[in-house]
């Protein structure tokens, strides 16, 4: 009854069943517990991203980040929150901090692309995304579903990079795909 880790995964099962209330009352445990568990308040923060809340969920990224400062999941979605709640400048360092973390994921220049997508830099946009398919960006319903790059769709660069993303076979050199 007091092995905070498993009253954590209790809630982390409860949310993947989607019983989002019973995952709550299990994270609302475990933080009385043992509030510096660093893991319990990233659940909480996910699940608060579920659910759209963005600044609650930030809020509780935050904590996990003060315990767990290399935490990359929580570094790419505090910045996603940040996004959501418009700080696109507070967004982009949490995005380089966690390139600067994981320099192999492709997930952070992906990000750092659709900020610049979005805000209207169509160089830097590509540019990221070059880096994030140079990293293995494999997803083609991520890139095809995406509206931030509405604005890029047709031009030759963003058609040869998602090309790139639908063909991933071989190291064929980016320009020269079909």
């Amino acid at each position: 009854p007091h092995f905070v880790e498993a009253i954590c995964n209790l809630g982390f099962i409860a949310a993947l069943r989607g019983d989002e209330e019973s995952a709550e009352g299990w994270y609302r445990k475990a933080i009385a517990e043992d509030p510096t568990f660093p893991r319990v308040w990233r659940r909480v923060a996910d699940l608060s991203y579920e659910r759209g809340d963005y600044g609650g969920a930030l809020e509780y990224y935050r904590r996990t980040l003060e315990r767990t400062p290399d935490d990359f999941a929580a570094l790419v979605q505090a910045g996603n929150c940040q996004r959501h709640t418009g700080h696109p400048r507070e967004a982009a360092e949490l995005f380089e901090r966690a390139a600067a973390l994981r320099p192999d994921s492709w997930v952070p220049a992906y990000n750092l692309g659709c900020l610049a997508a979005v805000g209207g830099r169509p160089a830097e946009a590509l540019a990221q995304l070059r880096t994030a398919v140079e990293k293995g960006l494999r997803d083609r319903e991520q890139l095809a579903g995406d509206g931030d790059w509405n604005g890029l769709r047709g031009r030759p660069e963003f058609e040869r990079l998602a090309r790139r993303v639908a063909h991933p076979a071989g190291p064929a050199d980016l320009d020269e795909l079909p």
